[in-house]
């Protein structure tokens, strides 16, 4: 989408809002208000937001701290928690330059922009998803088709087709076509079609830390049936609450590598902020250098995934127990 085209009416009307006539890097940013046009938080209700035009802090600093500025999600993506979710809260999508943004962690502010719409949730976020495709937008709905790749963010919709990918944020809901890949954050829902795929991330409680619970459509998943993971981190039918089978004979599908989805986790064999990929034999290595990622069931998964009758050796139990009751 061309902004300055597609909002050509509303900057019209103030052509002082930039000295230089126009932003150096135009960007939009959403934001949302009271029913009175007002901040939602306690710093910003004595000030009143314009239901179209310019709009300027009267604060405005520099400093990477709340306060001093306009404040917003640019790009429609950020943390969702900052937005106001009342039934009548105003959503509103506002210009700015996005070289005079301050991020903030989840948010930015900028001293000035435009205001160009002011709506509801789905109307301020199809225009950023509209105008910025791929991206995670809060509360966006996105749709690809065969082969396409659709991303959604906080409480989004994505929708993909045939051998798609469809990616949802948290709370959000992601639909893939056969054989291809749905993946939800914390709180979605994930359906995917014949020889599909689902990922949904949810918290572990004991762990204190973030795991993938991961299923296949025709193993346990039902095909083109919305899935969730529950409060103990298994994949269940959305509607029903029925778990997704998972037995110790199931285990082979569970961990192999190759053909399907290898999963691992920073600070347990996976190094944080390190590019990782998977070999020829399905093993997780650092994609530099090729090393590979220790594996906690050592050669057994290799004996596993081999089939037939398994003798577990010595010490061998332990470490399967082990990883069961962490990664089942």
């Amino acid at each position: 989408m061309n902004l300055r085209t597609e909002f050509a009416e509303a900057l019209a009307a103030v052509p002082d809002s930039w000295p230089e006539g126009w932003p150096a890097e135009p960007a939009l940013m959403m934001r949302t208000c009271t029913a009175k046009m007002t901040g939602t938080h306690r710093a910003g209700r004595h000030f009143t937001w314009p239901e179209s035009g310019p709009v300027e802090a009267p604060d405005w600093n520099t400093e990477p701290v709340c306060g001093g500025g306009l404040h917003g999600a640019l790009h429609g993506e950020g943390d969702s928690g900052l937005l106001c979710w009342d039934e009548d809260a105003r959503w509103l999508v506002v210009l700015v330059d996005a070289t005079e943004a301050v991020a903030l962690g989840g948010k930015v502010k900028v001293p000035r922009g435009v205001v160009v719409h002011v709506g509801d949730r789905d109307s301020a976020s199809s225009i950023l998803v509209r105008c910025y495709p791929g991206r995670g937008v809060i509360a966006g709905t996105a749709t690809a088709g065969v082969r396409g790749a659709a991303t959604a963010g906080y409480a989004g919709t994505a929708t993909a087709g045939v051998s798609g990918t469809a990616t949802a944020g948290d709370a959000g809901t992601a639909t893939a076509g056969d054989a291809g890949t749905a993946t939800a954050g914390d709180g979605g829902t994930a359906t995917a079609g014949d020889d599909g795929a689902i990922l949904i991330r949810w918290w572990d409680e004991k762990r204190a830390r973030w795991r993938i619970a991961v299923g296949y459509a025709g193993e346990g998943v039902a095909p083109n049936v919305p899935h969730k993971v529950d409060s103990e981190g298994r994949l269940v039918h959305s509607e029903s609450g029925e778990a997704v089978p998972d037995p110790l004979g199931d285990l082979r599908a569970r961990i192999q590598g190759g053909g399907r989805i290898t999963v691992g986790y920073a600070g347990e064999g996976v190094t944080p902020n390190e590019p990782h990929k998977v070999d020829t034999e399905g093993r997780l290595v650092h994609a530099e250098s090729g090393e590979a990622v220790p594996d906690p069931l050592g050669d057994l998964r290799a004996r596993i995934q081999g089939g037939g009758r398994v003798t577990l050796r010595a010490g061998e139990r332990i470490a399967l127990a082990e990883f069961l009751r962490v990664h089942r």
